[in-house]
């Protein structure tokens, strides 16, 4: 494959050396542009869009790194390999912080280095930008799906308010004419009479109570969608957070369903974070919640909230004593409107354990699940220490 390497020096015989070692290289195919200056060669990256650029460091005027500089903001994906007339290692660590691929003490080079650097700058600058188009098309597919979910869950609550204004419309107007056809009913033969009767006072009140459930639940879900389709869109804003201060309001907020429950709750020193202070009230109400919802009836409850503070993140645990989930139902508890285990008599959704996901991404952590029936369940999560 024949590539272009843009040669930036200001001494020519330099350059004309750099393209005789490039020319001794077998099998590679190189062509040349020069510049003697370094905004001329930068002018040249627009024009030409070499493949790689052997940029001198000591340049008049502007210096290599200065150059670098001026390129990156135009051309992020041009490898760029820094020349030098001697070893100086602040400049190499310079100039890889400025964006440059490589490094060259001038003295050093042989053909075989130099097309071997050159390619494997190549390379990597290809790599990167495919890596680069690929992030930015999921962003984009992302977006869009996002934009499709709150549009879909959105503009679907409109025909369910019709759904359900006018089933209740129907059940008024069921009542007014079941009150004024009793009347009649006395003249029809007993049996058909009874059809009727059935009819209006049974079958179709039933059916309308079945349309009026399914619209209130498909409310609940589209509401549960639009929510987490909006999380997305959130703004977050990360701040010093006392985490032992926020649980314990979490805990006072669910202090009814504790003694409901007959519940103890334990907590070890939690380490302080740096977080969005709302998304993080909810991603402990949600597991506590959930860890109160599915704590075992048949012994007394116990909740324990643990944290520890690492190098790159801080980590998390809720657990509990309650029902458990097996392990072949552990895959549902991250999938949206899916639930694990017995939870017929149970609320919920199945909306919360997903919503909670997608805040500990926005924090650049992970959240993970162990659980072993009729013994009970832990939910660890972790933040970054960086992701503010």
């Amino acid at each position: 494959m024949e590539r272009l390497v843009l040669i930036v020096d200001d001494n020519p015989d330099d350059r004309e050396s750099l393209v005789r070692m490039l020319r001794k290289v077998e099998g590679a195919t190189y062509r040349y542009i020069e510049a003697a200056d370094g905004l001329k060669g930068v002018e040249m990256v627009s024009q030409h869009r070499p493949d790689c650029m052997l940029l001198d460091y000591s340049l008049p005027g502007h210096n290599g790194l200065e150059i670098l500089k001026r390129l990156r903001p135009a051309d992020q994906f041009l490898p760029v390999i820094m020349l030098t007339g001697q070893g100086n290692e602040a400049i190499a660590v310079q100039a890889m912080k400025e964006g440059a691929q490589d490094y060259l003490v001038k003295s050093a080079i042989t053909p075989e280095l130099l097309h071997r650097t050159v390619s494997s700058a190549v390379d990597h600058m290809v790599l990167k930008h495919s890596l680069q188009e690929q992030a930015d098309e999921l962003k984009y597919i992302n977006g869009e799906l996002e934009t499709f979910t709150y549009i879909a869950s959105h503009d679907m609550r409109s025909p369910l308010v019709s759904l359900k204004g006018f089933s209740g419309e129907l059940n008024r107007a069921l009542k007014i004419v079941a009150s004024h056809i009793e009347g009649l009913l006395a003249g029809l033969p007993e049996a058909d009479s009874k059809i009727v009767q059935e009819e209006l006072c049974q079958r179709i009140p039933k059916a309308l109570g079945y349309i009026s459930a399914a619209a209130d639940k498909i409310d609940r879900l589209s509401g549960s969608i639009l929510k987490l389709s909006r999380l997305g869109r959130q703004e977050i804003a990360f701040e010093p957070i006392e985490t032992r201060t926020m649980v314990d309001q979490c805990l006072a907020s669910l202090a009814h369903q504790i003694e409901k429950t007959k519940t103890t709750v334990e907590m070890s020193e939690l380490p302080n974070i740096t977080a969005d202070r709302a998304s993080l009230e909810q991603v402990f109400g949600n597991l506590l919640d959930n860890a109160l919802k599915y704590i075992d009836p048949s012994r007394p409850g116990n909740i324990r909230i643990e944290g520890k503070k690492n190098g790159t993140y801080t980590s998390f645990s809720v657990i509990d004593n309650g029902r458990g989930i097996a392990e072949d139902d552990l895959h549902k508890v991250f999938e949206i409107f899916r639930r694990a285990g017995d939870v017929e008599n149970i609320p919920g959704e199945g909306m919360g354990i997903p919503y909670v996901r997608a805040i500990v991404r926005r924090h650049q952590g992970r959240i993970w699940v162990e659980s072993t029936p009729d013994k009970g369940t832990s939910v660890h999560f972790t933040i970054s220490n960086q992701a503010a």
